[in-house]
C-alpha cells in the first residue's frame, strides 16, 4: 500500500475514533454528592465510631474513613463504612482530641451511563477521655 492511500484511511479512523469517544463522553453525567462524616464522641469499648451521611447509598457503603489525631494529625485508625454508613475503629484506650475524614470516592450507576463522586469530609474535633 503505498503512503498517499494509506494517509485517507488514518484520517477517516482518527475522525471516527474521535466521534466515539465525544458520543461515550455525552452520555455519560457525572453527579457531586456532598458527604457529611460525623464522629461520636461517646465512652465505650469502641468510642472511635461514628456514620457517614448522604443522599446516595453509593456515597455511604464501603467508603474509606480514616481518624487522625488533632495535635498532630497522625492516622490512629481506618476503616470502611458498613450498611448505613456506620463505622467504628476499636480503640478503648483512646485519650485526646480526634477528628474523622471520609475519602473522596468516584463510582458508577448500576447502568454505567452515570459516574458518582462523592465528596470528602472532615467531622468535628471530639475530644475522648479526661
Amino acid at each position: 500500500m503505498h503512503r498517499r492511500s494509506r494517509f485517507p484511511l488514518i484520517l477517516v479512523l482518527a475522525i471516527m475514533v474521535a466521534a466515539l469517544a465525544s458520543t461515550w463522553a455525552l452520555g455519560r453525567t457525572a453527579e457531586h454528592i456532598p458527604s457529611n462524616v460525623l464522629l461520636f464522641a461517646q465512652e465505650k469499648a469502641k468510642p472511635l465510631r461514628g456514620r457517614v451521611e448522604a443522599a446516595r447509598l453509593a456515597c455511604r457503603d464501603h467508603r474509606k474513613v480514616k481518624v487522625l489525631r488533632h495535635s498532630n494529625h497522625r492516622l490512629v485508625g481506618e476503616t470502611r463504612t458498613v450498611h448505613r454508613g456506620k463505622w467504628s475503629i476499636p480503640r478503648p484506650h483512646a485519650h485526646g482530641s480526634f477528628y474523622a475524614k471520609a475519602a473522596r470516592l468516584e463510582t458508577e450507576s448500576r447502568s454505567g451511563d452515570k459516574t458518582y463522586i462523592c465528596r470528602f469530609d472532615y467531622s468535628s474535633t471530639r475530644h475522648f477521655g479526661g
